[in-house]
């Protein structure tokens, strides 16, 4: 989180990519300055560390958040919900039914 290159490729990669984080990778993504002026959540337990950025609109007791080229997810099972909301916008909902019945995943 504190390593200045990793910092570096995480805004290198934002500018060319959609970004996305699970759990506590939105500090990550914070601290890189990636989730400035977007909406953004995490875990419950670290919504207190993510509001210490205050260009951040953090938002709690969601599950994820997707916006054209930021996203997070609060805990692991969010992301899994992240990641299919992801290959919905690009792909379309029959992949995503697809997906889901290779994962036996049911929301």
């Amino acid at each position: 989180m504190h390593d200045p290159e990793t910092l570096q490729f995480i805004r290198t990669q934002s500018s060319k990519a959609h970004v996305a984080s699970v759990c506590t990778g939105a500090l990550v993504l914070a601290e890189a300055g990636v989730l400035d002026g977007h909406k953004a959540t995490t875990h419950h337990e670290y919504i207190e560390a993510l509001q210490r950025y205050p260009k951040i609109k953090v938002v709690s007791g969601v599950r994820y958040i997707s916006e054209e080229s930021v996203s997070s997810s609060a805990g692991i099972s969010a992301g899994i919900d992240l990641a299919l909301e992801i290959v919905r916008k690009n792909f379309g909902e029959a992949v995503v039914t697809k997906i889901r019945k290779e994962m036996e995943y049911s929301k």
